[in-house]
């Protein structure tokens, strides 16, 4: 259950990170293009041009944090798998020792 939360929570700030900026690019005003002279549409697209060059490299970069955080987060999985069997096989270990005192303790 508390991984079906996270997956959803990380679902969430992924589209919210990624819906953001497309947002915030939708509000340019397009509908101009078609009126003015030459000149004022030349300009309008290389705005939007920009634009669209900022976005991409912004999710690029998004892309790259999340690639950089992604490699992290494998790196403390794999510390924490071995941790865990670490544990296990402590545990197993303590446990046999435990059959063998009782074991011993009721031949005595």
């Amino acid at each position: 259950m508390s991984s079906n939360f996270r997956h959803q929570l990380l679902s969430l700030s992924l589209l919210v990170g990624i819906a953001a900026p497309w947002a915030a690019f939708a509000q340019a005003p397009i509908s101009s293009v078609g009126s003015g002279s030459v000149e004022d549409r030349v300009t309008q697209l290389e705005r939007i041009s920009n634009a669209h060059s900022q976005l991409l490299t912004q999710l690029q970069q998004q892309l790259s944090d999340n690639q950089s955080d992604i490699d992290s987060l494998r790196g403390q999985i794999q510390e924490n798998q071995y941790q865990l069997n670490q544990v296990v096989e402590r545990q197993k270990q303590i446990l046999l020792q435990i059959d063998s005192l009782s074991s011993g303790g009721a031949a005595a």
